[in-house]
């Protein structure tokens, strides 16, 4: 699969695309108002997105490998 890589914030959470994964974080409340519809509806939007460009791929590998962690040195120490 390949996407764009794209930033966004939805709903009070943060979503970043990479070339092979979506990371997904943060917290959300779905209240039970116009808001938590509102918030709950964006959700789906981002999900639904995913879903859709996972079905169009072709290739796609059973399992993908972790992704490789890079250390960096402290710059406040």
């Amino acid at each position: 699969m390949r996407m764009n890589r794209m930033c966004c914030k939805s709903a009070g959470c943060r979503s970043k695309t990479g070339w092979d994964r979506i990371t997904i974080s943060g917290d959300i409340d779905l209240t039970r108002d116009a808001a938590g519809l509102a918030d709950a509806r964006a959700l789906q939007s981002l999900l639904a997105s995913v879903v859709a460009a996972l079905e169009a791929a072709k290739d796609l590998p059973q399992r993908l490998p972790p992704p490789a962690v890079k250390t960096a040195n402290n710059p406040f120490e």
